[in-house]
C-alpha cells in the first residue's frame, strides 16, 4: 500500500511530512502530478492538499478545481480518494453551534459553495472509493504569510502592530484544531480509509479570545484590542463519526493550549532570525 499526498509544500502536507509514519509516503507537487500519471503506478490512496485560490474569490469554476482533475484521473483504477473540505459547507450553524454531517448544507462563503460543490462532483465520479474530510479550523506555525485564518491573521498583526486585534467578541467559541494533531487523524485515516463524510475538529468550541492570549503568553509581549462585541460565526464540529470509524485520539483543550504558546515562542524566535517550528 502507498499513500500519494498532492501539494507537497502546502500547509497539512508540511505537517505530514515530519512525522515518521510517513516516511514510505509519495510527496507530489501538484505541477508534476498534473503532468502525467507515471506517479500514480503503485498508489493505493490519494491525500490531496493542492487548491487553486481563484475558487475563494470567483464563482465555481470546473477548470480551476483541482480534485476533479485528480478525481477523473484515478476514476478508473483502484485508488482510494480523500478530499480535504471544509466546515464553510454548511454555512451558519444553529444557535448551539453545532455543525454534524447529517445537516443541510448551506454555504455563503465562495470557498464553502467551491467545496460543496467539488464534493458533489467526485462522489459521482467514485462513490465509495471516496473519503470527504470537512475540516475545521486547522492552525499552526507554518505559512503564516500565506494564509487567512483566524490564527494566521492574529500572528501577522502581533509581528506588524504587536496586537492582536478581533472584530468579534472574544467570548465567541470556534473550533480549532493543531495541525499537528490533523496529521495524525490523517495518518490513521489513510491507512484504512472508509468512504464517508467525515467532520474533524476537537469537537467543542474555543473562545477566541482565549486562543489570542495564549499566543500572547507565548509570544512574550503584546495586547488583544477588541473593535467590535457582535457575536458572529461561532460552531463546533461533532466529530462523533470519525471518531467511531477510525478511534481517533481527541485533543483537550489544554494541548491546545500548549501548542498556541508554542506558537507565540515560535514567532518570536522567527524576529531573532530563527526558523519556525511546526
Amino acid at each position: 500500500m502507498t499513500i500519494a499526498v498532492i501539494g507537497a509544500s502546502s500547509f497539512i502536507a508540511s505537517a505530514l511530512r515530519q512525522k515518521l509514519a510517513t516516511n514510505d509516503w509519495l510527496f507530489i507537487g501538484h505541477a508534476q502530478a498534473a503532468a502525467n500519471g507515471q506517479w500514480l503506478r503503485g498508489i493505493s490512496t490519494v491525500i490531496n492538499c493542492a487548491f487553486d485560490d481563484r475558487l475563494k474569490t470567483k464563482a465555481y469554476d470546473e477548470q480551476f478545481d483541482f480534485d476533479l482533475y485528480l478525481a477523473r484521473l484515478v476514476c478508473d483504477l483502484p485508488v482510494h480518494y480523500i478530499m480535504l473540505s471544509s466546515r464553510l459547507v454548511y454555512g451558519a450553524s444553529g444557535p448551539d453551534g453545532r455543525l454534524g454531517e447529517e445537516m443541510p448544507c448551506r454555504p455563503v462563503q465562495l470557498y464553502g459553495q467551491a467545496k460543496l460543490m467539488t464534493e458533489r462532483n467526485l462522489f459521482l465520479l467514485l462513490e465509495n472509493r471516496l473519503t470527504i474530510l470537512r475540516l475545521s479550523n486547522i492552525f499552526g506555525s507554518e505559512n503564516i504569510q500565506g494564509r487567512r485564518n483566524f490564527v494566521a491573521i492574529a500572528l501577522r498583526t502581533l509581528i506588524d502592530q504587536n496586537r492582536i486585534t478581533l472584530d468579534i467578541s472574544p467570548l465567541v467559541e470556534k473550533d480549532f484544531l493543531p495541525v499537528a494533531h490533523l496529521a495524525n487523524s490523517l495518518i490513521t485515516i489513510a491507512q484504512n480509509p472508509k468512504a464517508g463524510i467525515f467532520n474533524i475538529g476537537s469537537g467543542y468550541g474555543t473562545k477566541v479570545g482565549q486562543i489570542a492570549n495564549w499566543l500572547l503568553i507565548g509570544f512574550g509581549k503584546g495586547e488583544v484590542t477588541v473593535t467590535d462585541m457582535r457575536i458572529h460565526d461561532a460552531f463546533w464540529l461533532d466529530i462523533t463519526a470519525a471518531e467511531k470509524a477510525y478511534g481517533l485520539e481527541p485533543i483537550n483543550r489544554e494541548a491546545i493550549e500548549t501548542f498556541c504558546i508554542q506558537i507565540g515562542q515560535d514567532l518570536r524566535l522567527a524576529q531573532n532570525g530563527l526558523p519556525l517550528c511546526a
